[in-house]
């Protein structure tokens, strides 16, 4: 479909639009023609790096765990289900209560460092338990 290997056309960006139908003036089929020339361009220049020996990454930052070391997954799904059964009349109450919810929740995990919770969390039978006695 292009023109020269490795060249992006304004036929090829063209194309694309009317492939994800979207409707380009000729100024933006002549600016984005070049913005993603340029793009292209750079991606040709990373792609021809050497990079033997050098291991691949997920992440360019060592990614750690954020939540608090005594949170156990369960303790996580439990308050999430709490959230979840908030349920007002006013569905714009409920959706707000459940986001501010949420949002002290997840804060509260978060690790501190400093912040322990006091024992152990609940295991799956005390869960159940505290469930099904509401």
């Amino acid at each position: 479909m292009m023109a020269q290997p490795g060249r992006l056309t304004r036929h090829d960006v063209a194309h694309v639009a009317a492939l994800a139908r979207l409707h380009l003036s000729d100024e933006e089929l002549d600016l984005f023609t070049g913005q993603l020339g340029s793009i292209l361009d750079h991606a040709a220049d990373v792609a021809s790096l050497d990079l033997t020996g050098v291991a691949p990454t997920a992440h360019a930052m060592a990614v750690t765990n954020v939540l608090r070391p005594d949170l156990a997954l369960h303790d996580i799904s439990l308050s999430f289900e709490l959230v979840a059964a908030l349920k007002f009349a006013d569905p714009g109450r409920t959706a707000e209560l459940r986001r501010r919810y949420l949002a002290l929740i997840l804060d509260g995990m978060r690790a501190t460092g400093r912040d322990q919770l006091p024992g152990s969390p609940p295991g799956w039978p005390e869960i159940s338990e505290r469930w099904n006695a509401s």
